[in-house]
């Protein structure tokens, strides 16, 4: 087990190298947040997995809603800022999970008072020890993601359990 363990690292750190060199090659159809995003993840799976069991570890991918309609409607200076609130805003309360969703929804950007509001869809799933890859882990996760977003946004869903 701890040799496929090793495997599935190995294989993590050739597709963050891989994901790192076609960045500047995404940026212009937009693509950069997420393949950052992506990247930054697996970096933080690889550090997870090394120090905890599969069992005991939930990960999450937190979506803005809408986020394109902020920097068409409103330009990119201020879709950086809505990023950079975001970020704020999870990491308040990052050992608070259910306070992750609330949390965002306070977000206060003076300049689209009145006009728009930050909302977050979250998905989140198990480790499962029957992921071959960090790409299955992936997939649930995002399976959830849209599971929240086609309940309405605005809240999270945890992978493989029904309402």
């Amino acid at each position: 087990m701890s040799t496929d363990i090793s495997k599935d690292k190995e294989k993590d750190k050739d597709n963050n190298r891989s994901i790192g060199k076609k960045a500047g090659a995404y940026m212009a159809a937009g693509l950069f947040v997420s393949l950052l995003l992506v990247f930054i993840f697996s970096n933080a799976i690889t550090m997870i997995t090394a120090q905890m069991t599969y069992d005991a570890t939930l990960v999450a991918m937190l979506d803005v809603d809408y986020f394109k309609q902020f920097n068409d409607n409103y330009g990119h200076a201020l879709g950086d800022k809505v990023l950079r609130e975001f970020v704020d805003a999870v990491r308040a309360c990052l050992r608070e999970g259910d306070r992750i969703v609330a949390s965002v929804r306070a977000i206060d950007i003076p300049e689209l008072e009145g006009k728009a509001k930050v909302t977050t869809s979250v998905g989140m799933a198990f480790f499962d020890p029957s992921d071959k890859t960090l790409k299955d882990t992936l997939e649930r996760i995002d399976g959830a993601v849209y599971e929240a977003k086609n309940a309405g946004r605005d809240n999270w869903k945890l992978a493989g359990v029904t309402a």
